[in-house]
Protein backbone atom coordinates (compact mmCIF):
# COMPACT_ATOMS: atom_id res chain seq x y z
CA UNK A 1 0.00 0.00 0.00
CA UNK A 2 1.06 3.59 -0.38
CA UNK A 3 2.27 6.20 2.03
CA UNK A 4 -0.27 7.44 4.57
CA UNK A 5 -0.91 11.07 5.45
CA UNK A 6 0.73 10.78 8.89
CA UNK A 7 3.90 9.37 7.32
CA UNK A 8 4.09 12.15 4.79
CA UNK A 9 2.95 15.06 6.95
CA UNK A 10 3.80 13.94 10.50
CA UNK A 11 4.47 17.44 11.78
CA UNK A 12 1.72 19.19 9.81
CA UNK A 13 -0.63 21.47 11.75
CA UNK A 14 -4.19 20.15 11.90
CA UNK A 15 -6.85 22.46 13.42
CA UNK A 16 -8.54 21.02 16.53
CA UNK A 17 -11.93 20.78 14.83
CA UNK A 18 -10.40 18.31 12.32
CA UNK A 19 -8.53 16.10 14.82
CA UNK A 20 -11.02 13.25 14.54
CA UNK A 21 -11.89 13.86 10.91
CA UNK A 22 -11.54 10.92 8.49
CA UNK A 23 -9.93 13.37 6.06
CA UNK A 24 -6.80 13.39 8.24
CA UNK A 25 -6.88 9.75 9.30
CA UNK A 26 -4.39 7.06 8.33
CA UNK A 27 -7.13 5.30 6.35
CA UNK A 28 -6.39 7.55 3.38
CA UNK A 29 -3.41 6.32 1.36
CA UNK A 30 -1.55 8.85 -0.73
CA UNK A 31 -1.23 6.37 -3.59
CA UNK A 32 -4.94 6.86 -4.33
CA UNK A 33 -4.77 10.56 -5.15
CA UNK A 34 -4.20 12.39 -8.41
CA UNK A 35 -1.04 14.44 -8.77
CA UNK A 36 0.08 17.34 -10.91
CA UNK A 37 3.10 16.86 -13.16
CA UNK A 38 6.33 18.18 -11.66
CA UNK A 39 9.11 19.06 -14.11
CA UNK A 40 12.20 16.94 -13.27
CA UNK A 41 14.64 19.83 -13.81
CA UNK A 42 12.84 23.05 -12.88
CA UNK A 43 10.51 21.42 -10.27
CA UNK A 44 7.68 23.52 -11.72
CA UNK A 45 4.15 22.13 -11.36
CA UNK A 46 2.62 21.77 -14.83
CA UNK A 47 -1.07 21.16 -15.50
CA UNK A 48 -1.31 22.06 -19.19
CA UNK A 49 -0.68 19.46 -21.91
CA UNK A 50 0.56 22.08 -24.39
CA UNK A 51 3.39 23.07 -22.05
CA UNK A 52 4.38 19.42 -21.50
CA UNK A 53 4.27 18.64 -25.23
CA UNK A 54 6.51 21.61 -26.08
CA UNK A 55 9.08 20.99 -23.33
CA UNK A 56 12.25 19.30 -24.69
CA UNK A 57 12.63 17.12 -21.57
CA UNK A 58 8.97 16.08 -21.23
CA UNK A 59 7.60 16.08 -24.78
CA UNK A 60 8.40 12.47 -25.71
CA UNK A 61 6.67 11.04 -22.63
CA UNK A 62 3.56 13.21 -22.85
CA UNK A 63 3.15 12.96 -26.65
CA UNK A 64 3.11 9.15 -26.23
CA UNK A 65 0.50 9.51 -23.47
CA UNK A 66 -1.63 11.66 -25.83
CA UNK A 67 -1.29 9.05 -28.60
CA UNK A 68 -2.58 6.39 -26.21
CA UNK A 69 -5.57 8.53 -25.25
CA UNK A 70 -6.43 9.36 -28.86
CA UNK A 71 -6.05 5.68 -29.73
CA UNK A 72 -8.31 4.70 -26.82
CA UNK A 73 -11.00 7.12 -27.97
CA UNK A 74 -10.64 6.29 -31.67
CA UNK A 75 -9.87 2.96 -33.33
CA UNK A 76 -6.81 1.97 -31.27
CA UNK A 77 -3.09 2.67 -31.13
CA UNK A 78 -0.45 -0.07 -30.88
CA UNK A 79 -1.49 -2.22 -27.86
CA UNK A 80 -4.18 0.29 -26.75
CA UNK A 81 -7.64 -0.95 -27.72
CA UNK A 82 -9.95 1.65 -29.28
CA UNK A 83 -13.51 2.34 -28.14
CA UNK A 84 -14.59 4.05 -31.40
CA UNK A 85 -15.93 6.99 -29.39
CA UNK A 86 -14.53 9.54 -31.84
CA UNK A 87 -13.82 9.57 -35.55
CA UNK A 88 -11.48 11.97 -37.28
CA UNK A 89 -12.87 14.17 -40.05
CA UNK A 90 -11.20 15.77 -43.06
CA UNK A 91 -11.48 19.51 -43.67
CA UNK A 92 -14.04 18.80 -46.39
CA UNK A 93 -16.17 16.72 -44.01
CA UNK A 94 -16.00 19.49 -41.40
CA UNK A 95 -17.23 22.02 -43.98
CA UNK A 96 -20.26 19.78 -44.59
CA UNK A 97 -21.48 19.89 -40.96
CA UNK A 98 -25.04 21.28 -41.02
CA UNK A 99 -25.50 24.78 -39.61
CA UNK A 100 -27.96 23.59 -36.96
CA UNK A 101 -25.30 21.28 -35.41
CA UNK A 102 -23.02 22.57 -32.63
CA UNK A 103 -19.29 21.94 -32.79
CA UNK A 104 -17.54 21.82 -29.41
CA UNK A 105 -13.94 21.74 -28.27
CA UNK A 106 -11.77 19.16 -26.54
CA UNK A 107 -10.45 19.78 -23.04
CA UNK A 108 -7.13 18.04 -22.35
CA UNK A 109 -6.32 17.06 -18.76
CA UNK A 110 -2.92 15.70 -17.67
CA UNK A 111 -2.25 13.74 -14.51
CA UNK A 112 0.62 11.84 -12.92
CA UNK A 113 -0.50 8.67 -11.09
CA UNK A 114 2.62 6.90 -9.73
CA UNK A 115 0.63 3.84 -8.56
CA UNK A 116 -0.40 2.97 -12.14
CA UNK A 117 1.57 0.77 -14.55
CA UNK A 118 1.65 3.73 -16.92
CA UNK A 119 1.68 6.77 -14.59
CA UNK A 120 1.47 9.49 -17.28
CA UNK A 121 -2.24 10.02 -17.89
CA UNK A 122 -3.85 12.24 -20.54
CA UNK A 123 -7.65 12.47 -20.73
CA UNK A 124 -9.75 14.28 -23.30
CA UNK A 125 -13.24 15.47 -22.49
CA UNK A 126 -15.79 17.31 -24.62
CA UNK A 127 -16.44 20.97 -23.89
CA UNK A 128 -19.59 20.52 -21.84
CA UNK A 129 -20.87 24.07 -21.99
CA UNK A 130 -21.49 23.76 -25.75
CA UNK A 131 -23.18 20.36 -25.76
CA UNK A 132 -26.84 20.61 -26.76
CA UNK A 133 -28.58 17.54 -25.36
CA UNK A 134 -32.32 17.35 -26.09
CA UNK A 135 -33.09 14.86 -23.29
CA UNK A 136 -33.53 15.35 -19.57
CA UNK A 137 -30.49 17.04 -17.98
CA UNK A 138 -31.19 16.20 -14.34
CA UNK A 139 -29.87 13.31 -12.32
CA UNK A 140 -32.35 11.18 -10.42
CA UNK A 141 -31.66 11.19 -6.70
CA UNK A 142 -32.86 9.31 -3.67
CA UNK A 143 -35.04 10.94 -1.04
CA UNK A 144 -33.58 12.07 2.28
CA UNK A 145 -34.64 8.96 4.21
CA UNK A 146 -32.96 6.59 1.76
CA UNK A 147 -29.77 8.68 1.82
CA UNK A 148 -29.69 8.69 5.64
CA UNK A 149 -30.12 4.90 5.78
CA UNK A 150 -27.27 4.39 3.30
CA UNK A 151 -24.87 6.76 5.08
CA UNK A 152 -25.75 5.42 8.53
CA UNK A 153 -25.12 1.87 7.35
CA UNK A 154 -21.79 2.84 5.77
CA UNK A 155 -20.59 4.88 8.76
CA UNK A 156 -21.70 2.26 11.29
CA UNK A 157 -19.94 -0.65 9.57
CA UNK A 158 -16.28 -1.13 10.65
CA UNK A 159 -13.68 -0.97 7.84
CA UNK A 160 -16.34 0.02 5.33
CA UNK A 161 -15.81 2.60 2.58
CA UNK A 162 -18.59 4.26 0.64
CA UNK A 163 -16.66 5.12 -2.51
CA UNK A 164 -13.36 4.22 -4.13
CA UNK A 165 -11.53 6.12 -6.84
CA UNK A 166 -11.07 3.55 -9.62
CA UNK A 167 -9.71 5.52 -12.59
Amino acid sequence: MGQHLEDKFSNAYIPNKFNNSPIFSSDIALDQVANAVVHPVTKETITKYEKLANDPVMSDTWCKAMCKELGRLAQGYKETKGTETIFFMSKEEIKQIPRHRTVTYARIVVDYRPQKDDPNIVRITAGGNLINYPGELTTRTADLTTSKILWNSTISTPVQTSATCIS
